[in-house]
């Protein structure tokens, strides 16, 4: 009976006049929502059709569940049925068939298929950045600790984060917690965010580790304990659960992951912090044009990743506004249009350098993510407070695995592509349990914005 309703109710949907959408025009798009599954109209990807989990399992812009689309000509038509029949009825490993949301790809799934022929994908909502933009970012704010309030207001107002998005914490301030402290809060950014926030920015610099894990990485994907637990491998040399959204074309990590990709708002000092943020904002869909440096270093242990490079990289194989380098020098200086720097060293020797708004400095070494200790390694927040929009730290013993640190051709090509700092850095690991990630999460200087409005018509 439920299977016949939702049925009907696809058919209903498809004869509802877009009119409908726009008489609510009138009031902010933040504030409407059409089909009533608390996703504002202004970023749902099924106007019409409840669908709260924002599944869009071929990332095209239409959730799954009015996308019966499947060859992606903006038209349901023979084509796409004769696709949908090519495949065994039982086959429940296609989650861009399952336009129930059922969990499975079944005969109902055909049926809600040959009730949309004729008809166009969606509407739904258009995106007006290729990344993710203020609304789809949560804000997280520690009451505990005077500075997080501060610069989580900061940021709220510069980035005109939602309220709905802003969740409140107690955390102890202090550089690590232990897994039981972090649960509670964990559990309420859970239980607090709205389903279609995708990402996160936490307002301070301390706790950043949950034992072993990254704050980041603990609040975005949980508390990892493989990796901190394995007594078969020395340190924390081990690994933990793989990051399914690396190098992935996704641009709903949450609603396709149930990830919400994080980066901490943190800098030696509030005012570092403010420029940290204005920087982020200011780069906003500059376009720019310039080089990135992966540097060959003395060290030869934590210069694998230029180690590894592939040479096809070079010059502007990724991208036209991007020169990359592989240089054999411990430093670079007198640069004023370094976008990207992949170190490989304990403590970087030269950091004076003018870094454009959008920057990133990534460092490979084993504790540049420990904020608090002094440990002899550059630190993500040295990197920041040089200038950088966006930093990297491992907060424990990562030995020297080159899936724990960021790849500098995967980040490359996802930031210049248009996505966010956050969800470009995210792409880059394929571990992250140990990554402090540091930095505007919006920042996004390649941004392609386009005006606001709807994609296809019932």
């Amino acid at each position: 009976m439920k299977n016949t309703l939702r049925i009907l109710m696809c058919l209903s949907l498809l004869i509802v006049p877009f009119a409908a959408v726009n008489a609510q025009q009138a009031d902010p798009l933040m504030q409407s929502d059409s089909d009533r599954d608390s996703i504002p109209d202004k970023i749902d990807n099924c106007l019409l059709l409840d669908n709260p989990m924002q599944q869009d399992s071929d990332a095209d812009g239409f959730g799954t569940a009015c996308d019966p689309d499947l060859n992606n000509d903006m038209i349901v038509d023979a084509h796409d049925i004769e696709l949908f029949e090519k495949l065994p009825q039982t086959d429940d490993l296609r989650p861009h068939l399952d336009f129930n949301l059922d969990g499975k790809r079944d005969h109902i799934d055909g049926d809600i298929l040959r009730a949309w022929q004729g008809k166009s994908p969606g509407p739904a909502a258009k995106r007006t950045s290729s990344g993710l933009i203020p609304e789809q970012l949560g804000l997280v704010i520690n009451d505990n600790d005077p500075v997080s309030i501060e610069i989580g207001e900061y940021y709220r107002i510069k980035r005109n984060i939602p309220d709905a998005n802003i969740v409140h914490v107690q955390l102890p301030v202090r550089a690590g917690i232990s897994r039981a402290t972090f649960a509670p809060a964990k559990q309420k950014i859970d239980q607090a965010l709205p389903p279609y926030v995708q990402a996160i920015a936490i307002a301070w610099t301390n706790p950043h580790a949950v034992e072993c894990n990254s704050i980041t990485s603990a609040i975005s994907r949980g508390f990892l304990a493989s990796g901190c637990d394995n007594k078969n491998v020395a340190r924390y040399c081990g690994f933990s659960d793989f990051n399914p959204y690396f190098n992935s074309y996704s641009r709903l990590p949450y609603s396709q992951f149930g990830i919400r990709p994080s980066m901490l708002l943190a800098s030696s000092t509030f005012e570092e912090t403010k420029a940290l943020i204005d920087r982020g904002l200011s780069a906003q869909a500059t376009h720019p044009k310039g080089k990135a440096y992966i540097m060959n270093t003395s060290d030869n242990i934590r210069n694998e990743r230029a180690e590894v490079f592939d040479h096809a990289f070079l010059g502007r194989a990724i991208n036209q506004n991007i020169d990359i380098h592989l240089i054999n020098a411990d430093s670079i200086s007198d640069t004023n249009d370094t976008y990207f720097y992949f170190q490989g060293m304990m403590s970087i020797p030269n950091l004076k350098n003018i870094y454009p708004p959008g920057a990133i400095i990534d460092n490979l070494t084993s504790s540049g993510g420990m904020l608090e200790h002094n440990t002899g390694h550059t630190k993500a927040t040295e990197l920041i407070a040089a200038g950088a929009t966006g930093a990297f730290g491992a907060v424990s013993e990562p030995c020297v695995h080159k899936e724990k640190f960021a790849n500098p051709a995967v980040l490359i090509a996802h930031y210049t592509s248009g996505q966010t700092l956050v969800e470009a850095y995210w792409k880059s690991l394929e571990q992250t349990f140990q990554a402090l990630l540091v930095g505007d999460p919006l920042a996004n200087p390649w941004a392609k914005e386009k005006t606001s409005g709807y994609l296809g018509s019932p």
